[in-house]
């Protein structure tokens, strides 16, 4: 998918048949389950629930490394071995004695950037290049930065071939403000404050959507639809998020799936707790319960929608 991808491949097929560093543990088998996901059938007729079919595939024990919006954030696997590489080989990168500034770079390589808060380096893929510098996405961690010529680097394929470790996802069975409609960057705010303490969460994989035909590093996993619980509590963040009057659910009666629908209803005291106390979307009222109030694009006037 990037720039020089087929010789990327090469050498991680190359590090993979000889068990090299990171891939020491590797199989082809473990390659096989880790890239599963489901159709675009399945995640149309789960996207009102968050869920296409009976029991989680999957529970990851993850760490959430960025919110980018209510509907999109971003999390690692906690203990995976190729991230503790990855922070080794970045960390000499940032004691070498002087930058190497690269040649021109395009939107859709990959390079090594550092970031402004801490000054470390870390993998990047450029979405755009400008005179001022390059617009990247980091490949581990889900943020984005504009990073100046002189804080990016070229990188090696042995660093390029990882694949990337920020895994896309969103919460399973709730229905978020889209980016550009009104709540939007009030859900975001709570979420990442519900998610911002960087502890182990468990992550039950309910469906996984494809990329479709978007071309970048971010739709490397799919887009997980999951459950986020506290692993001592069993407290589900969507719990959480519905108490504050920013997420709503959908009408379980419309929920074919019988596991999908008894989560829901599990759910809707902590929506009621909202709409009854007028936090947040219910502040004046119910915003209502359109199939479609969580689209992205930006709506028209209304409770629920009014774009800003």
């Amino acid at each position: 998918n990037l720039t020089n991808g087929h010789l990327l491949a090469q050498a991680q097929e190359a590090a993979q048949a000889a068990r090299l560093k990171v891939w020491e543990d590797w199989s082809p088998e473990e390659a096989d389950a880790a890239t599963g996901g489901s159709g675009a059938a399945d995640a149309a007729a789960g996207a009102a629930a968050g869920s296409s079919s009976g029991a989680p595939a999957q529970v990851l024990e993850v760490v959430v490394t960025e919110v980018a919006a209510a509907d999109e954030i971003y999390m690692q696997v906690a203990g995976e071995p190729r991230l503790a590489w990855l922070a080794e080989q970045l960390a000499a990168i940032g004691e070498a004695d002087a930058p190497v500034i690269p040649p021109q770079l395009r939107a859709g390589q990959m390079c090594v950037g550092q970031f402004s808060l801490d000054k470390q380096w870390y993998r990047a893929y450029v979405e755009r290049a400008t005179d001022a510098g390059y617009d990247v996405y980091f490949v581990d961690w889900g943020n984005r930065e504009r990073l100046p010529a002189a804080r990016v680097r070229t990188i090696d394929a042995a660093l390029s071939a990882v694949p990337p470790q920020a895994h896309q996802a969103r919460l399973a069975h709730i229905k978020v403000p889209g980016v550009g409609t009104e709540y939007a960057a009030e859900a975001k705010a709570c979420l990442a404050q519900l998610l911002g303490g960087g502890q182990a969460l468990l992550a039950h994989v309910v469906a996984t959507e494809p990329a479709g035909k978007e071309r970048h590093p971010k739709w490397t996993h799919g887009k997980k639809v999951v459950q986020l619980l506290e692993p001592d509590s069993g407290a589900d963040v969507a719990a959480d998020l519905l108490s504050t009057g920013y997420a709503t659910l959908p009408k379980a009666s419309k929920i074919r799936d019988a596991v999908a629908r008894a989560a829901v209803e599990k759910l809707q005291e902590f929506e009621e707790e909202a709409r009854v106390a007028r936090r947040g979307l219910f502040m004046y009222g119910d915003p209502g319960d359109s199939d479609d109030e969580a689209s992205a694009a930006p709506k028209p006037a209304g409770a629920w929608g009014r774009a800003r």
